[in-house]
């Protein structure tokens, strides 16, 4: 589709177009009139060509309007991921990916081994959230089943994960080492840069090879120069590792009810003040610390902010409210892409905050560090304005930019006054030949140098004048005002100067352009500094938000225990819960104890609705808070530092995969039992429940056993099944029986959301069904048919334990079997 658009309006039709996931082309002619008429083509048509693509990752610069509604950059994150995959061992596949984000020059890579349900290539697209995938037109079935998957799970036309295919040849093995070295050496990138690409797996090499083809498309190519801004995805352990149905689970960045990010842990935290640091936000979520040194320097900046002792503060804080997104801003002017009024005001803007933080003073760590090394990093910033009039940058006019100007600029403008005092020399023999002094050049809708003779003296116009008639000044406005009293022409020695003036002010143009690109060239060397220092930045924008929330919501901070592995939270709240059940409804606290070394597991039981999934949410979110340094929602909290935390909860199938309800819960539950160690937390919620009663108990009481005995993790336990609660007989020192408590007065059943001691006697779903009003008559038969089948399955248990007697050999199983008659 092509169309013809209005400029003003052209960068928001671009923007809406992308983010509904189309890839848009913009053609623009590249050709001006006056310098094509001064060439050697001067007769041949208007050459017109692709002059840029746009795609929801690689819609950057000055071509994005930012306050657009159709902003396609609003996102968190925009990462392009790249994913190639080959042939492993036991039928595996060994993938790898490669993520950038264009817009703020971050990279991520990773290898790695992935079974048939591709969990680690979802864990990873569950961290990164791509809004673009490149791949090969070759996937195989298991991986095009999860890029379906999570294309059909999106729910607004505007939040569709864009996949672009590719050619197997751009992923070739063969060919990605030299297409790789050819890519670095022709930018002139030293030695050790090439090393340290080319030391990468292979199967990331070939990703690499065809983002550079992709990117190349876009003129953003050049971003993948920046190695300081790579990052292996699992590179080490220093953070704790979250699933991707963790993230889902708990509702970290999006709520499982619509998708969207209000209700999310994410949504509930970020009250940061600019962008950068809603991603870094972003960040520190996806990848909590498991480094007690770390978590506490947090900590104790979160503490020395939330005391607001230091009149610095305020200062700091309102500065970040007003700063543009400096870090996309950074990429922009490394790219090429800002225009003057960016460049002005991100240069600005540092300057800012290098002057604010030159006069702040903490005692915290952490702050103190910040302070003291953003005004060392962005040392000599005012250097790159000093030389700028803000006026022209402001306007955009790069002709008036530089106060010393270039020296093509300057020849330039040397030359149009040149011909600017030819023409004013010109006028006085106009003035003579006309017998007018008074005449000046008038100026009618750009058309310039225009000579007004009165009709009644037309007799003195030279013949070789030329009459600018009405349809020459293209303008209604003109043509309307345009009075009879007078003609306009141009004299031939007019005609020729306009021809040589409009040439002369496009190749200015050509000429300030060119010095632009020159003089954000020179940029290149400070930008890692300048990087970085944005990044201490967003932490310091980060620890602002966690102490606004920790303030507004009476959380408290939480003991990190290095060496002490266990959970004590007291009165402890889901924060997501509790604001959005508003002033009308208060949330009921729980107390949490878990020990590594004693009662490790909980098994909880209860009714349905009775608040069984949001009291092992809220463990789990208080755990993760602790770990990004966030104060907690508790009275008090010691957290033992977690490697993991693993959940499943839900009940939902996959039918793009072919897999059922029951096959995804023993998937994931495989998964956690794969993973899991001795210093993780895991959350099962009514695992079993996806299949037959006897086979659903036995898994779950398989794997709880598991769970207790060979791993060793601190465990909660959701279940419906009553059978398990004697877990708590055969391991009284690691297991204990909880439930939700309630209230049943004549039928009716109460909720208290109190998490207690002991096991439920039942799940009282045929209370809750009447909570749901289910007609009296189906209530009233299945309260029958229940207690025909509680009859019929005392009996069997009855029978079981006689017959376990009977076949006793020796006295101490006697003394067992005559015990559990009596119960």
């Amino acid at each position: 589709m092509t169309a013809s658009i209005p400029t003003h309006r052209l960068f928001i039709h671009v923007q809406r177009l992308v983010a509904k996931g189309y890839k848009v082309g913009v053609v623009k002619q590249t050709e001006t009139a006056a310098l094509k008429a001064a060439g050697d083509n001067r007769s041949a048509p208007f050459t017109r060509e692709l002059s840029a693509l746009y795609t929801k990752s690689t819609l950057i610069g000055e071509d994005v309007d930012p306050e657009s509604s159709g902003d396609a950059s609003h996102s968190v994150n925009t990462f392009l991921m790249c994913i190639h995959e080959t042939d492993a061992p036991n039928q595996k596949r060994r993938i790898a990916v490669v993520a950038v984000q264009p817009s703020t020059g971050d990279v991520v890579y990773d290898e790695f081994i992935d079974d048939s349900g591709r969990h680690q290539l979802d864990l990873r697209i569950s961290h990164l959230r791509p809004v673009e995938i490149l791949c090969c037109d070759q996937l195989s079935p298991q991986t095009e089943c999860l890029l379906s998957g999570m294309a059909a799970v999106n729910l607004t036309e505007d939040d569709q994960m864009r996949i672009e295919r590719m050619p197997v040849a751009n992923f070739a093995a063969s060919t990605s080492t030299a297409a790789i070295t050819e890519f670095f050496k022709q930018n002139s990138e030293p030695e050790h840069v090439l090393k340290f690409v080319l030391a990468m797996p292979q199967s990331v090499l070939c990703c690499l090879q065809a983002l550079i083809k992709y990117l190349r498309d876009f003129h953003l190519h050049s971003v993948l120069l920046n190695t300081s801004c790579f990052r292996h995805f699992s590179s080490d352990r220093q953070h704790m590792m979250l699933s991707a149905s963790t993230l889902r689970n708990l509702e970290i960045f999006r709520n499982q009810t619509d998708g969207k990010e209000k209700g999310s842990l994410f949504w509930f935290l970020n009250q940061t003040q600019t962008r950068f640091g809603s991603r870094r936000l972003h960040e520190w979520l996806s990848k909590p610390l498991v480094q007690k040194g770390l978590i506490n320097a947090r900590l104790d900046a979160v503490g020395e902010i939330i005391l607001d002792e230091n009149p610095a503060l305020r200062g700091l804080r309102s500065s970040l409210s007003r700063l543009p997104d400096l870090q996309r801003s950074l990429v922009t002017i490394q790219q090429k892409k800002c225009s003057t009024a960016d460049f002005m005001s991100t240069c600005k803007a540092l300057e800012q905050v290098k002057t604010v933080m030159e006069n702040s003073k903490f005692q915290s760590d952490l702050l103190k560090n910040i302070t003291e090394r953003v005004p060392q990093l962005l040392s000599g910033v005012d250097k790159w304005t000093s030389n700028l009039s803000e006026s022209a940058a402001r306007v955009g006019d790069k002709t008036n930019l530089f106060i010393d100007l270039p020296e093509a600029v300057a020849q330039r403008q040397s030359e149009i006054s040149a011909v600017l005092n030819d023409l004013e020399d010109h006028k006085r023999t106009l003035r003579q030949k006309l017998s007018n002094p008074r005449l000046e050049y008038s100026c009618v809708q750009g058309t310039e140098f225009l000579v007004e003779v009165k009709n009644s003296q037309l007799q003195m116009v030279p013949k070789d004048w030329t009459k600018i008639n009405r349809h020459d000044i293209s303008s209604l406005h003109v043509f309307l005002n345009t009075t009879k009293a007078v003609s306009r022409f141009h004299s031939p020695f007019i005609v020729a100067s306009s021809r040589t003036l409009a040439q002369l002010r496009e190749q200015l143009l050509v000429d300030a352009q060119d010095a632009w690109l020159q003089f954000l060239s020179l940029f290149d060397k400070c930008f890692i500094q300048y990087r970085t220092a944005v990044g201490l930045i967003a932490d310091l924008d980060c620890l602002f938000s966690l102490a606004q929330v920790a303030q507004q919501h009476d959380f408290c901070r939480p003991q990190i225990l290095e060496d002490c592995h266990q959970i004590a939270i007291q009165d402890g709240r889901h924060p997501v819960v509790d604001i959005l059940l508003g002033e009308n409804q208060q949330y009921v606290p729980n107390n949490t104890n878990l020990k590594g070394t004693g009662e490790r597991c909980m098994i909880i039981t209860g009714p349905n609705m009775g608040g069984k999934s949001s009291y092992i949410r809220q463990v789990a979110v208080i755990a993760l808070l602790s770990h990004i340094g966030s104060f907690v929602p508790a009275s008090s909290a010691e957290i033992g530092i977690l490697d993991g935390i693993f959940t499943r909860m839900g009940a939902h199938d996959e039918m793009f995969a072919g897999r059922s309800t029951f096959m995804v819960e023993l998937q994931e539950t495989n998964d956690i039992l794969q993973s899991a160690t001795d210093r993780s937390l895991v959350i099962l919620d009514e695992l079993g429940r996806g299949t037959s009663t006897h086979d659903g108990q036995a898994i779950a009481h398989a794997t709880l056993r598991h769970l207790v005995q060979e791993i060793g993790c601190l465990a909660l336990f959701v279940t419906h099944y009553q059978s398990l609660s004697a877990l708590e007989l055969a391991f009284p020192s690691s297991v204990t029986n909880h439930h939700m408590s309630f209230l049943l007065d004549e039928g009716v059943l109460t909720f208290l959301y109190q998490c207690v001691r002991g096991a439920a006697d039942r799940s009282y779903g045929l209370n809750v069904a009447k909570l749901a009003d289910i007609p009296q008559s189906i209530l009233s038969l299945a309260s029958e048919k229940s207690k025909e089948l509680e009859e019929c399955t005392e009996h069997r248990v009855y029978l079981k334990r006689v017959l376990r007697l009977l076949w006793a050999e020796d006295q101490t199983e006697v003394q067992q079997g005559m015990a559990m008659l009596k119960q």
